[in-house]
C-alpha cells in the first residue's frame, strides 16, 4: 500500500493499487 505509493509516486492512487502487484514483480524479476 504505502510502500507502493513511495515506489510509485507519480501514479494516481486508483491506478497505483491497480498496477502495484504488477510492478513490485517487475522489480523483484529485475534485482
Amino acid at each position: 500500500g504505502h510502500e507502493c505509493h513511495l515506489l510509485i509516486p507519480g501514479v494516481s492512487k486508483s491506478e497505483k493499487y491497480a498496477t502495484a502487484n504488477e510492478f513490485l514483480m517487475a522489480k523483484l524479476l529485475a534485482k
